[in-house]
């Protein structure tokens, strides 16, 4: 395996990605520039494999290994094998579904493992995923009272989208149900992500760092929202973007400029530099 001497963990959306989800090649040409030797950049993102790998491939710096899925999976991504991998309870996903189902808010429901989905929604809901990667699964969605008849069990993630109004409440709701049981955050403004008990990109940073031999001291962190500060609790360098929730920039040590003005290559810059430091 490289030898690491630091490690940088950066998160996707809102982050690396610009506000249009893309990925310039200036940006890439400048964030290989800024990459001094024994420092691995590695991409940290709740996404699954199957939307990651085209930023990995358009990256082409990527030597060491990321996560998906909100810290429940650690991937090679030369081969894409599952190096670590960490399964939600299937009696959380039943008590998140029943409690779906008995609710007041509309939602899109999403259970994964990889590129395996199981979808429900409520019949009033939207798609809320339109124009998107994932508005490819709407016609896979089945209403929340069939879910039953399924096997929910050896899934990895939920997320849960939701009306922005309601976000705040239904999380409310997800912690005094599930009582420490799982991990919910949320990371959008109207997305809730749950995965099991102690899993977070926080704790996989941690994994991931032990498996390189880096000291946390030695790890910067780069996020945008409340998925993302579970990692600035663990890493030596914490910067959060300045498009980012005002209580996640509270949390960093350092603020890097928007992911429209490439912020992730400043801050991988001032790393480089010893400017952003333990």
């Amino acid at each position: 395996m490289t030898t690491v001497h630091r490690l940088i963990a950066c998160d996707l959306d809102g982050t690396l990605l610009n506000s249009r989800s893309g990925l310039t090649d200036e940006t890439v040409l400048r964030l290989r520039a800024a990459l001094p030797p024994g420092t691995e950049f590695t991409i940290c993102t709740g996404r699954e494999q199957y939307s990651v790998a085209q930023y990995v491939d358009q990256l082409a710096l990527i030597r060491v290994p990321v996560i998906t899925e909100t810290g429940a999976v650690i991937q090679d991504p030369g081969d894409w094998r599952v190096l670590v991998e960490r399964d939600l309870s299937g009696s959380v996903v039943r008590q998140v579904l029943d409690h779906l189902a008995a609710g007041r808010h509309d939602f899109n429901f999403f259970l994964s493992r990889g590129k395996e989905f199981l979808v429900y929604k409520n019949e009033a809901a939207p798609f809320f995923l339109q124009d998107t990667l994932y508005s490819e699964l709407n016609s896979q969605f089945q209403d929340i009272g069939t879910w039953h008849s399924h096997d929910v069990g050896g899934f990895r993630k939920i997320a849960i989208r939701c009306r922005k109004d309601e976000t705040d409440a239904l999380e409310r709701e997800l912690l005094s149900l599930l009582r420490g049981t799982a991990t919910i955050m949320k990371s959008d403004v109207n997305c809730l992500d749950i995965m099991g008990e102690g899993v977070s990109k926080g704790s996989a940073v941690v994994l991931l760092a032990d498996m390189l031999g880096v000291s946390m001291q030695d790890v910067m962190a780069v996020g945008d929202n409340e998925t993302d500060a579970s990692m600035f609790g663990v890493a030596g360098v914490s910067v959060a973007m300045a498009n980012g929730d005002p209580e996640v920039q509270r949390m960093a040590r350092y603020i890097a400029p928007s992911n429209d003005d490439a912020g992730v290559v400043t801050a991988v810059q001032r790393f480089a530099s010893g400017e952003y430091h333990a």
